[in-house]
């Protein structure tokens, strides 16, 4: 993971990690250079329309959405 996370920082590149789900997972990432991470320890799968809604005008229930936003580098 290191190469790759260096490979596309030399490329001016920003790396996301996929899968992350949990807290270990995303200090292990957050250490080889990962940009940025996603997965259920962020949220759950969501379902396409619902992005869609999202998209247009933000979450309904903004408040207590279930979705947490972290880059990886702070």
């Amino acid at each position: 993971m290191a190469s790759v996370a260096a490979l596309g920082q030399r490329l001016g590149l920003s790396i996301t990690a996929e899968g992350v789900e949990t807290e270990h997972e995303l200090s292990a990432v957050t250490e080889e250079g990962v940009d940025l991470a996603q997965g259920f320890l962020f949220s759950p799968a969501v379902e396409a329309a619902t992005v869609t809604q999202w998209l247009r005008g933000g979450p309904p229930w903004i408040d207590s959405a279930p979705i947490r936003v972290v880059s990886a580098q702070g």
